[in-house]
């Protein structure tokens, strides 16, 4: 399987930064388009990568296993 490259660096960036809003940000995007970009990939591989919460996001260990990988 071949991943986009767009929704791995919008993932990369999210894992970094632990925040959609200063990822989207660093990527010069809208949080929306960085959101929509992750979800495509989770729905890509089929697995969740980010536990969303009040205090910011923090990976899977899916997400851990896709960052090593990237």
């Amino acid at each position: 399987m071949k991943l986009n490259n767009e929704r791995l660096r919008a993932f990369y960036q999210a894992a970094i930064d632990r925040n959609f809003h200063r990822a989207a940000d660093s990527l010069c995007i809208s949080q929306s388009a960085l959101s929509q970009r992750v979800m495509k990939l989770e729905q890509d591989i089929e697995a969740t990568l980010f536990i969303r919460g009040n205090d910011g996001i923090s990976l899977t260990s899916a997400g851990s296993v896709l960052f090593d990988y990237v």
